[in-house]
């Protein structure tokens, strides 16, 4: 009965009566780093919840508009950002650093969604310096990770030493052993890039953790760098206007709660970009993973 109970939630597959199999998912509880999912439950995601009733009543039951304005803020007397308070707690740091370790698996890798190379083409064989990816907020909290650029090396190995992960100092500092092909850079991302005219730059799960007034901000710090042929490539959920799954309405409640962020529709996309001389020009999809990728140019 419990292995039916299980695959009716579908954490197993039931596939044919009284024989199940693993699922991805399962498979990831059997690893690792998915018990870090459980850590960030009960030390973010569960006072969080506890406290939204009290925060919906201050705000008069609107959403929250700024990103130290949040449930995980109200609940635990903090008043910065989710990132900063796990500065703080090691807990939360470790387990949410394994947690996106686990379910990064389940994601697809973005380089065999984007014709990389394509886009890149111009810019490969020229040896004039020019830096072609740059990774903007490529870690996770504590562990840093640059996995997305160690993708884009192995696959295109003449991308090496001209792709840059920029992140927070402490990020940065435990990455060198780890960089290999890779330029670490520290740098804050609510600042001028200082990178000037890279082919690409690179926003994994950056915007979805922030407010629109906090995504023009570090949005605008990359477009006044921007030559005329840069890309912005965003991957984040883009939510239907109507029927989303209740994955995607959980991610949107976590964001909301725990960050001041959200999950946004293709037509928030546009607005948001709009609102900053940006414009989406192209959706990229893969049926192995949730996240779109957004392909996104000056005005």
């Amino acid at each position: 009965m419990l292995l039916k109970h299980l695959a009716a939630y579908h954490l197993i597959h039931e596939r044919f009566a009284n024989t199940y199999a693993l699922t991805p998912y399962s498979r990831l509880l059997g690893g690792p780093d998915l018990g870090g999912a459980i850590t960030t439950l009960f030390e973010a995601w569960i006072p969080t919840f506890v406290h939204a009733p009290i925060l919906f009543e201050k705000l008069g039951y609107v959403r929250p508009t700024t990103s130290n304005q949040t449930m995980l803020a109200d609940a635990t007397g903090t008043t910065g950002h989710i990132f900063d308070y796990a500065k703080t707690n090691g807990a939360l740091a470790d387990g949410f650093d394994r947690a996106m370790r686990a379910f990064a698996g389940l994601m697809g890798d973005w380089v065999d969604v984007v014709p990389i190379e394509e886009m890149l083409s111009s810019s490969l064989s020229c040896m004039d310096g020019r830096v072609l990816v740059v990774d903007v907020g490529g870690g996770y909290v504590r562990i840093p990770l640059g996995h997305d650029l160690h993708k884009l090396v192995h696959k295109l190995p003449l991308t090496r030493d001209r792709v840059v992960l920029q992140e927070q100092d402490y990020v940065i500092e435990k990455a060198l052993p780890h960089l290999d092909g890779v330029k670490g850079m520290v740098h804050d991302f609510f600042s001028t890039n200082p990178v000037q005219g890279a082919r690409v730059y690179f926003l994994h799960h950056v915007l979805h953790d922030w407010p629109d007034y906090d995504c023009r901000r570090i949005l605008r710090g990359i477009t006044s760098v921007m030559a005329a042929d840069s890309r912005i490539l965003v991957v984040d959920l883009v939510l239907p206007p109507q029927g989303a799954t209740k994955h995607e309405t959980t991610y949107d409640l976590i964001m909301m709660s725990a960050l001041g962020g959200k999950e946004r529709n293709e037509g928030e996309w546009d607005v948001l970009m709009a609102s900053v001389g940006l414009k989406v020009v192209k959706i990229w999809r893969s049926d192995e993973a949730m996240d779109a990728i957004l392909e996104i140019v000056l005005v």
